[in-house]
C-alpha cells in the first residue's frame, strides 16, 4: 500500500453490518438490481462484503472534487476468499471529470488482497466504480469478495511544502454527559478546496467535516489544499459519573407507616422511588405503610446520569421476622456419609452403583449405571411456625468438556406437607439451566407453607460416572406462630367433574385484613374466600397493620376422563355407513347425535345421511365425559374433464391434450389472462362474438354427469340491453347434438363482484359431451373472465336401477303425459329429452314426443339411468264427402 505525501481522502467501511449506502460526502452506493438472491452483499466486519451474488454488483462511490491538485492517483484495496474459479472477478473502474469508465485493474479468481494503485491522473473531479460478480460454485467454502478501503492521494506535492493554511476545530458542547453523550465536531478555513481529516482517542480517524464522538479527549484535524496545511485541536471533557446512593429501612411491626431514606453526594439529585402495590414517590424519605423491598434510582439532573437501583427493605416485627430453624449443609460429615441421625436427620434410598452420599461437604450423585437415588430429610415440625420457605443450593456438571448429561437424567426437589404427597418445587433435566456439559448452579425456593410437619425430598437420575449432580445448604425459614398475627385455610371438598369447583376459606386472627391468593396455573386473588376449580397447593397471605402471615391448603382432585378413538365413514351406494366408537375405559355409556336430529345409544350405529357425528362417553367412576365429532361424507363424484388455466401464459388462445380448448373472436380478445380465460372488446357488430368450445368429452358409462363453472364481470358499464349489450352463453352439446343454453348472464354479473358466480348445468347423461361458451364484451374496459371449469359424474351401479316410463302416448284428446321415474330414497332426479328440455322433478309433465332420459343420483353419489320414448298419435281419419241437388221430387243422400 502507497503511504502517500498527501492524503486526500481516505475511506474505510466503519458502519453497522447490513449498511448499503453512505451519504455523506466521502460516501457510496450499491447497485443490486441486477442479483435475484444474494447471500450477502453489504457493510459486514468493517468492510464492503460480496458473497455468492449471483450476478454482478456494483459498488459506486461519490464524485469526489479534486481541484487545485496538479496530478493525483486513486486506490482500492480488495481480498477474497473461499473456494473460487476462473469466471469470478472483481473489477475495478475510475471516471476523470465525469468521462468513460476506465479499467484501473481486475482480477479472477481467488487472488488473496491486493491495493490497486493507478497511475497519476489529472482533472477536477473523479469517481470509483467495482464490478464483482461471484456465485454459490458448488465449492466446500462459500464465494467471497472483499472492498477493504479506498483512497485519494498525491505521492508529493504542496502537502509536502512549509505553506500552511488557517484551520479551526470547535465542537456543538464542551462536556460529554448521559443526557448527551455525543458531541459534534466542526473543521473550518478560510482557505479554498480544503480536505480533513481527524485524529483523536482510541486511534480515532475521520475525514468528515463534521464527525460525531463519543469519547473524551483531544482531537487534532489537520486541513489540506493545493496550497499547503493547517492543523487544529478541541478537547472534549467527560461527566458520565453515575450518583453513588445508600439507603436506609426500617422495620413496620404493626405500626400503620415508617420513614425510609436514600441519600447522595449530588447536589442536584432527582428521588424515584418504587414498591409494593404500585408504590412511587419522589421524595428523598418517603413515609410507608407497607412491608417489603423499596427501590430507589437517583438521577443527577445536571447530566442526566442515573445511579444503579437500591434497595431498602421494609421489615415487620420481631414476631413475624422469618428466621432459619433447619440447616443441613453438610459441614463436618465424613465424605461416603449416607444418613444423619443428629438435629437435621436425612437418610437416602435406592443408592444405585457409584456414587451417591456426601463428598466434600456437599451431597453427590454419580452413578455408574442409569439409576434414581433419593434423598429425604427427616420429618420436621413446623406446628409453631408460619410462612415457612424451603431453600436449597443445587449442581450439577461433568468430568470433562467431552462428556454430557443426556435428556433422561434430572435432578428434581419436592416437599411432603402433613405427610401428602410429594409436590414438586423445581424439576431441570440434562443439566441445570439447559447445561449440558459444563458446570452449572441454581437456587431454587418453595411456596410460603404453613401446617404441622414438613419433610424435604431430592430425586437424582444419571446414568454415567462422568455425570454428577450436588446440592447443599437445604435450608427451612419460617416465623414463629403465635405472635400478634396468624391467618388459616381451609377448603370445602374434593374437585371432581360433578364438583369441578370448590370454595377456599381464609381467617386472620385479627379483623381488617386484606387477602392475596395464589396458587396452581398462576392463580391470583385479592378476596378473603376464593372459588378454584385445579388441585394442587394455594397459597394465602394475609396483611393487616403492616403484620402478614401465610397458610397453605392443597386441594385433591379426582378428573380422570375416559379415552375415546371413533371413526366416521361415506356412505355407499346403499346409502349407510356404520359409525365406530371404542374406549379401553370399562363401563363406559355411548351417547351419539347427529344430523336431523339423529341420536342412538348403541355403540357402533348404523347411518344414512352425511354430516358430523358426534359421540359422547361417561367415565362410570368419575363421571367425566369425552367427545369426538366424525364426519360421514357422501363417496366423491369422478371428475372427468377440469381446466383452471394455471400456468397458462397470459395471451393463450388454444390448448391441446385430454384437456383441449380453443377460442375464436372476430374482434377484441378471448385468451388466458391472469390464470382465467378473458373477453374483452369485441365490439358491437351482430357478428362480433368470441367463443370457446372444448373437445369432446367422454362420459360414457357414467350418470349425473354435470358441468360446473365460475364466471364474473368487470367494466365500468356492461350493458343488458341495446346495441351495446354485454352477454356470457354457457352451452353443452350432448353426443353431438344441438348446443343447449344452460346459463346466461347479461350486463355485469352480480353487479361486478370480485366473488365468482357459480354457473352450473343439470345432472346429464350420455356418450359423450362438449362445453361452449358465446359471449360479448362491446369495449375495451369491459370484461367476462371464466375460470374452473369442471365435469364431473358418477358411475353407473349395478346397485341403483331406475325404471322409467310414461303414462300414455300424445294423442288429439291428451295433450301432455307424465313421465315416471322409481322412487329411490334421498335420490335426486334429472330429466333430459327433445328440443333441450330437461327438469329436475321426479316426474314432470311433457307435451312433446321423442326419447326422455331419466338420471338418478344417490345420497352415496351412485348414479343410474332409465329412457322412455314418449309416442304421439295424432292422425286424423280418413274422409270423402259428396252432394247432389234435392227437387220437389227428389232427396239426396250425403
Amino acid at each position: 500500500m502507497a503511504s502517500p505525501d498527501c492524503p486526500i481522502i481516505t475511506e474505510r467501511f466503519q458502519f453497522t453490518n447490513g449498511t448499503t449506502s453512505n451519504t455523506s460526502a466521502n460516501g457510496w452506493t450499491l447497485n443490486s438490481s441486477g442479483l435475484t438472491s444474494p447471500v450477502f452483499f453489504a457493510v459486514k466486519s468493517n468492510r464492503l462484503h460480496a458473497e455468492e451474488l449471483g450476478g454482478i454488483g456494483i459498488w459506486t462511490s461519490n464524485v469526489f472534487t479534486i481541484t487545485g491538485y496538479s496530478d493525483f492517483q486513486v486506490a482500492v484495496k480488495i481480498s477474497s476468499e473461499g473456494d473460487m474459479n476462473s469466471t469470478e472477478y472483481v473489477k475495478v473502474y475510475y471516471r476523470v471529470n465525469g468521462g468513460a469508465e476506465i479499467l484501473l485493474d481486475q482480477r479472477f479468481g481467488n487472488f488473496g488482497t491486493l491495493d490497486l494503485i493507478s497511475p497519476s491522473l489529472v482533472g477536477n473531479t473523479v469517481q470509483l466504480i467495482a464490478r464483482i460478480y461471484n456465485y454459490n460454485n458448488g465449492g466446500t467454502q462459500p464465494s467471497k469478495y472483499y472492498i477493504e478501503e479506498y483512497r485519494v492521494f498525491k505521492e508529493t506535492g504542496p502537502c509536502s511544502s512549509a505553506s500552511t493554511i488557517a484551520v479551526t476545530a470547535t465542537s456543538n458542547r464542551t462536556t460529554l454527559t448521559c443526557t448527551n453523550p455525543s458531541a459534534t465536531l466542526t473543521a473550518g478555513s478560510t482557505a479554498a478546496g480544503v480536505s480533513y481529516v481527524w485524529s483523536g482517542p482510541n486511534g480515532f480517524t475521520s475525514t468528515s467535516v463534521n464527525p460525531v464522538v463519543t469519547v473524551a479527549g483531544t482531537y487534532t484535524v489537520t486541513g489540506t489544499n493545493a496550497s499547503g496545511s493547517g492543523t487544529a485541536s478541541v478537547t472534549i471533557a467527560d461527566n458520565k459519573a453515575l450518583p453513588v446512593v445508600t439507603t436506609s429501612g426500617a422495620v413496620l411491626g404493626c405500626a400503620s407507616s415508617v420513614t425510609i431514606g436514600a441519600s447522595t453526594p449530588v447536589a442536584t439529585a432527582q428521588y424515584a422511588w418504587t414498591g409494593p402495590g404500585g408504590f412511587t414517590s419522589s421524595q428523598q424519605n418517603p413515609v410507608v405503610t407497607t412491608a417489603g423491598s423499596y427501590t430507589v434510582v437517583v438521577t443527577n439532573t445536571a447530566t442526566g446520569c442515573v445511579s444503579a437501583p437500591q434497595t431498602a427493605v421494609v421489615s415487620t416485627s420481631a414476631s413475624n421476622t422469618p428466621t432459619t430453624f433447619w440447616l443441613e449443609d453438610f459441614t463436618s460429615l465424613a465424605n461416603g456419609t449416607t444418613v444423619d441421625t443428629g438435629s437435621t436427620p436425612w437418610s437416602i434410598s435406592n443408592a444405585g452403583a457409584g456414587t451417591f452420599s456426601v463428598q466434600s461437604n456437599e451431597f453427590m450423585a454419580s452413578f455408574t449405571a442409569a439409576n434414581e437415588g433419593v434423598w429425604q430429610s427427616g420429618v420436621i415440625d413446623i406446628s409453631n411456625r408460619s410462612n415457612v420457605i424451603i431453600s436449597i443450593d443445587l449442581k450439577s456438571g461433568v468430568a470433562t468438556s467431552s462428556d454430557a448429561l443426556e435428556a433422561d437424567d434430572y435432578m428434581n426437589v419436592y416437599y411432603k406437607l402433613n405427610g401428602g404427597a410429594e409436590v414438586l418445587i423445581h424439576s431441570d433435566g440434562a443439566g441445570l439451566n439447559g447445561v449440558n456439559n459444563g458446570t452449572s448452579t441454581l437456587s431454587v425456593t418453595s411456596p410460603s407453607l404453613t401446617g404441622t410437619t414438613l419433610q424435604v425430598v431430592v430425586r437424582m437420575r444419571n446414568s454415567h460416572a462422568t455425570e454428577r449432580y450436588y446440592f447443599d445448604n437445604v435450608r427451612l425459614t419460617g416465623t414463629t406462630s403465635g405472635g400478634a398475627f396468624n391467618v388459616t385455610a381451609t377448603s370445602t371438598g374434593t374437585i371432581s367433574c360433578t364438583t369441578p369447583t370448590i370454595t377456599l376459606n381464609s381467617t386472620a386472627s385479627v379483623s381488617g385484613a386484606s387477602y392475596q391468593w395464589t396458587g396452581p396455573n398462576n392463580f391470583s386473588s385479592s378476596q378473603q374466600h376464593v372459588n378454584v376449580t385445579a388441585a394442587g397447593t394455594y397459597t394465602v397471605t394475609a396483611t393487616a397493620s403492616g403484620c402478614t402471615a401465610s397458610a397453605t391448603v392443597t386441594v385433591t382432585g379426582n378428573t380422570t376422563l375416559p379415552d375415546l378413538t371413533a371413526t366416521g365413514g361415506a356412505l355407499s351406494c346403499s346409502a349407510t355407513t356404520t359409525l365406530t366408537a371404542t374406549s379401553t375405559t370399562s363401563g363406559v355409556q355411548y351417547a351419539w347425535t347427529g344430523p336431523n336430529g339423529f341420536s342412538s345409544t348403541v355403540q357402533n350405529p348404523t347411518v344414512t345421511t352425511p354430516g358430523a357425528y358426534t359421540v359422547t362417553i361417561t367415565h362410570p367412576t368419575t363421571s367425566c365425559s369425552r367427545s369426538q365429532t366424525v364426519q360421514v361424507t357422501n363417496s366423491t363424484n369422478t371428475v372427468l374433464w377440469q381446466e383452471d388455466f394455471t400456468g397458462l401464459t397470459d395471451g393463450v388462445t388454444s390448448r391441446t391434450g385430454s384437456t383441449s380448448w380453443s377460442t375464436t373472436v372476430t374482434a377484441g380478445s378471448f385468451a388466458v389472462s391472469g390464470n382465467q380465460l378473458r373477453i374483452t372488446n369485441t365490439g358491437t357488430a351482430t357478428n362480433a362474438q368470441a367463443v370457446f368450445t372444448s373437445n369432446v368429452i367422454d362420459i360414457s358409462g357414467k350418470a349425473g354427469v354435470k358441468i360446473e363453472m365460475n364466471t364474473r364481470s368487470v367494466g365500468a358499464t356492461m350493458n343488458n340491453t341495446g346495441v351495446y349489450m354485454d352477454y356470457l352463453q354457457i352451452y353443452y352439446k350432448l353426443n353431438g347434438g344441438a348446443e343447449v343454453l344452460f346459463s346466461e348472464q347479461t350486463g355485469s354479473i352480480a353487479n361486478n363482484s370480485t366473488i365468482p358466480i357459480l354457473a352450473v348445468s343439470g345432472l346429464l347423461s350420455g356418450n359423450n359431451i362438449q362445453i361452449v361458451v358465446r359471449g360479448k364484451a362491446t369495449g375495451n374496459d369491459e370484461f367476462y373472465f371464466i375460470d374452473d371449469i369442471k365435469v364431473t359424474g358418477s358411475p353407473i351401479s349395478s346397485s341403483v336401477t331406475v325404471a322409467a316410463s310414461a303414462s300414455g302416448s300424445l294423442t288429439c284428446s291428451t295433450n301432455a303425459v307424465t313421465l315416471n321415474a322409481t322412487t329411490i330414497a334421498g335420490a335426486s332426479y334429472s330429466w333430459t329429452g327433445p328440443e333441450g328440455y330437461s327438469s329436475v322433478q321426479q316426474n314432470p309433465v311433457v307435451n312433446k314426443p321423442g326419447l326422455y332420459t331419466v338420471t338418478v343420483l344417490t345420497n352415496g353419489n351412485c348414479a343410474a339411468t332409465g329412457s322412455v320414448t314418449v309416442v304421439e298419435n295424432k292422425t286424423a281419419p280418413a274422409l270423402s264427402a259428396t252432394g247432389g241437388t234435392i227437387t220437389c221430387a227428389t232427396t239426396l243422400s250425403l
